[in-house]
């Protein structure tokens, strides 16, 4: 008989998933909708992160060459990727950092989310 799991047991399976950190910035209005503070937190997290399947890209600049990395983080920690006037999620793992730039929740066999993200030039 075969036993039946989750995909959000799969995105914590260690075998499988790795830890990573998002910074998330956090901004505070005032009564007339501005922006009055903004301060960063860091949370620790684990999921799948992968190679993206779209190609990695060079781009020409006078400075030099710079390549436009992408992965796929899958995790049941729901990210932002910068919409409503929140600032997009950043992702760090193994030393790089990525920006999250599209997620997308999923509701079926668990909830969980796929986050694309571009690595940050260094």
């Amino acid at each position: 008989m075969i036993d039946t799991i989750t995909f959000d047991e799969l995105i914590a399976d260690p075998d499988l998933a790795q830890p990573f950190v998002i910074t998330r910035a956090l901004r505070a209005r005032d009564l007339s909708g501005q922006d009055w503070e903004q301060a960063n937190t860091t949370i620790n997290a684990f999921g799948i992160v992968q190679p993206s399947p779209v190609e990695t890209t060079a781009i020409y600049t006078p400075e030099g060459e710079r390549t436009n990395t992408t992965c796929i983080v899958w995790t049941t920690y729901p990210l932002q990727c910068g919409i409503d006037g929140q600032a997009e999620d950043q992702i760090t793992y193994n030393g790089q950092n990525y920006r999250v730039h599209e997620v997308t929740q999923w509701t079926h066999a668990g909830v969980f989310y796929k986050a694309t993200c571009t690595q940050v030039p260094q």
